[in-house]
């Protein structure tokens, strides 16, 4: 598992209803109608800083001097002192709801070969310069990695438990429909068991193989402490962790006799 640690968090002071005005879905599903919904629905929705509104500098010059000035004008706060976060995430598939639990954290990009962090996607160039140009201007990380690790023992769980007891942080409904709560962990012990927990696990990545690369790429240009970025981590035990399927459809294929085994 790579090495974790807490993180002072920018958001929202809003909750319920208000807060889910200013959210948007993850970046690279947002179409130019719904970014302009996004826009329309609320002067201060995210979409405005995590999708540049035009492919050039300009753009996302633009993204970074919005998100600036949404911090100097208190539209978005900083935590006063760093934490881990628990998100909770429930949501209907099919008719059957699902629960899933993951651990929002500060963490340190590794190269694929120390086997600390573990890739299985091809990326692509547009994408990861896209990524890197909205990082350049904005120094925030908008999208958590997320990442999927063995816990057959259940600590995962345990760990959680004494945050979960209390009152969430936020609570809000997106627009698909997913209920998230977020919990704050920022006693040292509470802290230092997540840690230990993690530090010797390896992780994979589910989503976000173009923003890890974009991470490991600012350690590059940066030094080592660059190299730290957010990741979402939760277990592969855990049963909200769906895997569903991915339908393509081709406009053009082989023929049946092409397609047919040999």
């Amino acid at each position: 598992m790579p090495e974790i640690q807490p993180f002072s968090g920018i958001r929202y002071p809003r909750d319920g209803a208000d807060l889910s005005r200013v959210l948007a879905p993850p970046y690279d599903v947002i179409s130019p109608a719904q970014r302009e919904e996004l826009c329309e629905r609320d002067p201060h929705n995210i979409v405005r800083t995590v999708l540049s509104p035009t492919p050039d500098e300009a753009g996302y010059a633009e993204a970074g001097a919005t998100l600036h000035r949404w911090i100097d004008e208190g539209v978005l706060t900083r935590e006063e002192s760093p934490a881990l976060y628990l998100l909770e995430q429930t949501f209907e598939v099919e008719g059957e709801t699902h629960k899933r639990m993951g651990l929002l954290t500060r963490f340190r990009a590794e190269d694929p070969e120390r086997r600390v962090i573990l890739p299985h996607e091809h990326t692509r160039k547009a994408a990861k310069e896209d990524r890197w140009k909205l990082l350049q201007t904005t120094r925030v990380n908008f999208s958590p990695i997320f990442m999927m690790f063995p816990d057959p023992e259940g600590r995962f769980a345990a760990l959680a438990a004494d945050a979960l007891g209390r009152a969430p942080l936020v609570a809000f409904t997106d627009d698909g429909g997913v209920a998230h709560r977020l919990w704050r962990v920022d006693d040292d012990a509470g802290i230092a068991g997540w840690q230990s927990f993690l530090g010797a696990i390896p992780a994979y990545i589910a989503d976000g193989h173009h923003r890890h690369a974009t991470a490991l790429r600012w350690r590059d240009e940066h030094g080592p402490d660059g190299a730290w970025t957010l990741g979402c981590l939760t277990t592969l035990e855990d049963p909200g962790l769906l895997v569903l399927p991915y339908h393509r459809i081709l406009s053009e294929g082989p023929s049946l006799e092409e397609a047919a085994p040999r």
